[in-house]
């Protein structure tokens, strides 16, 4: 079995109906594969998301495996920033916590904003190339 950790903007993506993306969200879902999220892209999503919608997406996002941070999750985002930082490629932290993450379980990260994740060891995907 395949793991996937969605990221933020493919959430994003699903909620708004964007095809070929809520589609492909939708199949991956419905697949035998295990499919999840990171605490950092819950709270980027519902930074958004106004008070009427918050239960029904909360209900759906229960629905997912949820990977917690944990203390070595927050060493490898910092080594991460670290490292792209002295090779002149600064990256945020909530994506290095969510590489982090997705590294520790083994899922790939799945973004449209692939080069948000040039960390080693972890793998990514983007839906809009199939």
């Amino acid at each position: 079995m395949t793991r996937y950790l969605l990221d933020s903007n493919e959430l994003i993506n699903f909620a708004r109906g964007r095809e070929p993306y809520a589609n492909r969200v939708r199949e991956l879902i419905e697949s035998d594969e295990e499919v999840g999220i990171s605490p950092v892209c819950v709270a980027e999503f519902f930074s958004n998301l106004p008070p009427e919608r918050r239960a029904r997406w909360a209900a759906f996002m229960e629905g997912l495996a949820v990977w917690p941070l944990t203390f070595e999750d927050g060493v490898q985002a910092g080594i991460f920033r670290y490292e792209a930082a002295r090779a002149g490629r600064p990256l945020s932290t909530p994506d290095t916590l969510i590489a982090a993450t997705a590294r520790r379980v083994n899922a790939t990260v799945v973004t449209e904003n692939l080069k948000d994740f040039p960390m080693p060891g972890v793998r990514v995907m983007s839906l809009a190339e199939g």
